[in-house]
């Protein structure tokens, strides 16, 4: 049986258009509003899909 390191998930939904001078990573301002309802449900049907695949690992 193959040992899985333990995983997290961390998901930041920003209420602000502007980044942070800290923030390391790419990001991309949209115009209009965010559709928060469905960015959510595609992070979860995304992690959905991540879950099928570790469960085939072992």
């Amino acid at each position: 049986m193959v040992k899985l390191p333990p995983l997290s998930l961390y998901i930041h939904i920003r209420g602000a258009c502007r980044n942070a001078r800290t923030a390391d990573f790419n990001s991309h301002a949209l115009k209009g509003e965010v559709p928060h309802d469905d960015y959510v449900q595609h992070l979860l049907n995304d992690l959905d899909n991540d879950v099928l695949t570790l469960r085939a690992v072992k």
